[in-house]
């Protein structure tokens, strides 16, 4: 999946390489696992957790998009949808923008943001303290938004 040559060990931000299953470091030592076409940087035993809180929240349909973000977006490169859910947030804007990294750490949140098929909308299993991106990656999205605040 192209999108998966713009991560990195969100600990050590070395490159990491898909080989079918999983995300490895070129030496092999650090492996993260793909579950169903999902990169899981966080540890088995929390996508648990996190799975039984949105349980309740999010069912098999994901929820209709919100316009909220469209208005922010125009013609963005790259945009971070941090704690996504389902999506329902950035999947308004998701014609105005080329990439969006939509980070949960919530498998089953994922799971429903697959559904939608939006190709340009990429799910990753990550919490907020340790992104799989190198550090300048989202730079410019960062610097857009604190300018406009």
């Amino acid at each position: 999946m192209k999108y998966f040559d713009n991560l990195v060990c969100p600990y050590t931000k070395q490159k990491l390489y898909y080989n079918g299953q999983s995300l490895l470091s070129k030496d092999g030592k650090i492996c993260f696992p793909v579950i169903d076409g999902i990169p899981c940087f966080i540890k088995k035993d929390e996508i648990e957790t996190w799975n039984n809180y949105h349980e309740i929240i999010y069912s098999q349909l994901p929820t209709p998009p919100h316009p909220y973000y469209k208005q922010f977006a125009e013609d963005w490169d790259v945009m971070l949808d941090l704690g996504c859910g389902d999506g329902a947030m950035s999947a308004g804007a998701a014609y105005k923008v080329k990439e969006i990294y939509c980070c949960d750490p919530s498998l089953r949140a994922l799971k429903v943001l697959q559904k939608r098929g939006i190709k340009n909308m990429y799910p990753i299993l990550a919490k907020g303290e340790y992104l799989p991106f190198c550090d300048n990656f989202l730079m410019v999205f960062l610097v857009y938004l604190l300018l406009n605040i």
